[in-house]
């Protein structure tokens, strides 16, 4: 897969996915998607146990 493609790839599972959470909620936490060795794409984020944590905090799980 070219990376061209990989990005198409990501966007196409992202942005569905923060839409609905906007229309739905107004809002989101950041999360993240990983395309993986069998070329599957995956969403995942990040919880620590706290049901409203910092934005920051969550990123910086992400990364």
């Amino acid at each position: 897969m070219t990376p061209k493609e990989q990005c198409e790839v990501l966007l196409d599972k992202l942005l569905p996915f923060a839409e609905d959470h906007m229309k739905k909620y107004r809002e989101f936490y950041p999360f993240a998607a990983v395309i993986l060795m069998d070329d599957s794409v995956e969403l995942t984020g990040s919880y620590d146990g706290n049901e409203h944590p910092e934005s920051k905090d969550v990123l910086a799980d992400l990364i």
